[in-house]
């Protein structure tokens, strides 16, 4: 693995000349060329993929003038739209794509050499494809080329079904040239590092204070582990492996919502040598823990900035284990680095509540805190029990579907999702268990008496709006009024977070499901 090495030892003197953003360069440069004008770009980085950019243009007939080595200025009124954006060089680059989107808003044709020379399976650029395919745009992937072309672009409303940044650019950048407005919902405005913290300060409040510093002590004359402790986790590809503890981690990486809102409840902010990752705010009863954190000014950190920080436990999603990321788990180990992800992103798993109760369950172990877990996990259960007892007598329980819109689809969770799971232990049917996707066909003929709609705020996003805006895909569509959950007023939110990989957030999933389900039982 590449490195620096650095010898410390003596005083930093002198000053660095802070250099333009090559992520941000990119993009620009390549928009650069929808214009017949002359584009002035000042400050940008002498590295690699800005030269190659320059010089696939270059190739395609844009006048590119460097006129400095941090300078350049760009005309694309020369550019020859037959010609294929494709060398030796710009396959090795992942910035590439950027051209497609310029090319295919400027000349209603794009064909570029696939990113960085990959498969469209290794390293996706699906968001891409579906925001220029809902704009109007054919697309072709043959023999390492991704070709677009379109006759006109005309606007739609594009959903990205994840939060990315290089897709949310190049949809806009061939959006731009549409000929009517194409808004794009969950695009990239992911907050910075800085404004995650703001919105995460604990408010001013010693009793609250008091109470958090007297529970780390709960576990003092508890259930105590002995050490050595063996774990059963999961490899990338989903493949049991076990790993030994020979002491609890002090130097923690809790990467994503549920990992860093579970060590946080757990009292174990003083275990984390960083964090990252949050889609949203974390509980008012744990911003203060989180605010002591390292919060990474990096949504899913480098492995460049992982190796710097020398974490002896990295506790994330199996996403993170991927090659483009991190690199499988079984590299860390060797390294004497122990890993654990939630276990409802294992591969092709089931998602199940016992999942998210055993992983809460083994962090206790391993940190040595299983009282507290286990407090944790006995509460989301007596939701359950209260509300089976409370249900008894209902004879009739409500059939239910999960959905999820997602642009022009809708994603069904069912009996092999964890809010499917949820569903199901609350005494209630799946009215479409096997379906992962519904149409509005299937959903009519399913007919359930009750719908819970997903949605998921990101940070940036205000949450009453896209809860109002994923509510009204059901509610407000004229093909499912005849639906009994629509005409009975029975169609309900449920967060995201709440019903997937839901790790502390499960007891809130609970109680949303069965608020929903039996709105008539008093559940208090």
């Amino acid at each position: 693995m590449e490195q620096y090495i650095i010898k410390g030892g003596n005083p930093l003197v002198g000053e660095v000349v802070i250099g333009g953003a090559k992520n941000a360069a990119l993009p620009v440069l390549a928009a650069a060329v929808m214009t017949d004008g002359k584009c002035m770009i000042d400050n940008m980085p002498d590295v690699r993929d800005i030269n190659v950019l320059l010089q696939a243009m270059q190739e395609i007939g844009a006048d590119v003038d460097r006129t400095g080595k941090h300078e350049v200025t760009i005309s694309g009124k020369g550019i020859h739209p037959e010609c294929d954006v494709d060398n030796e060089f710009i396959r090795k680059i992942r910035a590439s794509y950027y051209l497609i989107g310029a090319l295919l808003g400027k000349y209603k044709r794009a064909r570029v050499a696939l990113p960085g020379g990959c498969e469209i399976g290794s390293r996706p650029i699906d968001q891409h494809i579906k925001g220029f395919k809902m704009l109007g745009a054919q697309i072709e992937i043959e023999n390492g080329m991704i070709s677009a072309t379109a006759e006109e672009l005309k606007g739609a409303h594009i959903y990205m079904d994840v939060v990315s940044v290089g897709a949310t650019i190049n949809v806009m950048m061939a959006a731009a040239m549409a000929v009517s407005a194409a808004p794009a919902a969950f695009a990239a405005e992911r907050a910075d590092s800085e404004t995650i913290k703001e919105d995460n300060q604990p408010a001013a409040d010693a009793d609250a204070q008091d109470s958090a510093d007297a529970d780390k002590t709960a576990d003092a004359e508890g259930t105590k582990t002995e050490y050595p402790l063996t774990i059963t986790t999961y490899d990338y590809d989903g493949n049991e492996i076990e790993t030994t503890y020979e002491k609890a981690p002090e130097k923690v990486l809790a990467v994503y919502q549920g990992s860093i809102e579970t060590m946080l409840a757990l009292g174990l902010e003083d275990r984390l040598v960083a964090t990252a990752g949050l889609d949203n705010e974390v509980p008012d009863e744990l911003k203060d823990a989180f605010s002591k954190t390292n919060y990474l000014d990096e949504f899913t950190p480098s492995l460049e900035t992982v190796t710097m920080l020398e974490p002896d436990m990295i506790l994330s999603w199996s996403s993170l284990f991927s090659d483009k990321n991190l690199g499988n788990v079984t590299d860390w180990i060797d390294k004497g680095c122990n890993t654990y992800y939630n276990t409802n992103t294992r591969p092709d798993g089931d998602r199940t509540l016992e999942n998210e109760f055993t992983d809460i369950l083994n962090l206790g172990k391993i940190f040595d805190v299983q009282d507290k877990a286990q407090a944790i996990v006995d509460d989301a259960k007596a939701v359950i029990d209260k509300t089976l007892t409370a249900t008894a007598d209902v004879e009739e329980k409500p059939s239910v579907m999960v959905l999820e819109p997602l642009g022009e689809d809708i994603t069904n969770y069912g009996a092999k999702s964890l809010g499917g799971d949820m569903v199901t232990q609350l005494g209630a049917t799946l009215a479409n268990p096997d379906a992962s996707t519904a149409g509005k066909e299937d959903i009519i003929a399913a007919n359930p008496d009750v719908i819970f709609v997903v949605y998921m705020p990101y940070a940036g996003d205000d949450p009453e709006t896209v809860k109002e805006s994923q509510l009204a895909v059901i509610k407000d569509d004229e093909a499912l009024q005849s639906l009994d959950a629509v005409k009975n007023g029975r169609v309900y939110p449920i967060m995201l977070s709440e019903m997937y990989a839901s790790a502390t957030r499960t007891q809130d999933g609970i109680e949303t499901f069965a608020k929903g389900l039996y709105p008539d039982v008093n559940l208090d």
